[in-house]
């Protein structure tokens, strides 16, 4: 496998970049040490008004807010199968790791379905006399 990887000049004797520049790379430095207390507080409030204008409020805001309720897990399970049976048809690499995925993702959905049922009796659907 190693030879396949170097025959292909993937794998090289010795490494272009060194261990530092792989874990830190200059496009992603962040200059902490010139950033001021203000600045960094600054942005953190600018992000948590974002959080707070995107988040409905509960019993409040105008009734013309109409937020849709999420599906419920049957219609995920519908919405999968529909996308499964597209992707079928599909000749390519990234349709194949959908599959995979949303065959994965069911599975999740069907094995936490048992965890959220109540348990009843029978004679819980019947009125008693």
């Amino acid at each position: 496998m190693l030879d396949e990887l170097q025959s292909a000049g993937i794998l090289q004797h010795c490494n272009q970049m060194g261990l530092q520049e792989l874990l830190n790379p200059a496009d992603e430095a962040w200059p902490m040490d010139k950033t001021t207390d203000n600045e960094i507080f600054q942005v953190v409030m600018a992000a948590q008004e974002a959080q707070d204008e995107a988040r409905p409020v509960a019993g409040g805001g105008d009734s013309d807010d109409n937020v849709d309720p999420p599906p419920t897990c049957q219609e995920v399970l519908v919405a999968v199968a529909i996308i499964n049976n597209y992707i079928v048809t599909l000749d390519d690499p990234v349709a194949c790791k959908l599959e995979v995925n949303l065959g994965s993702f069911r599975r999740q959905l069907r094995s936490e379905q048992p965890h959220a049922m109540v348990p009843t009796c029978v004679t819980n659907f019947f009125p008693h006399i």
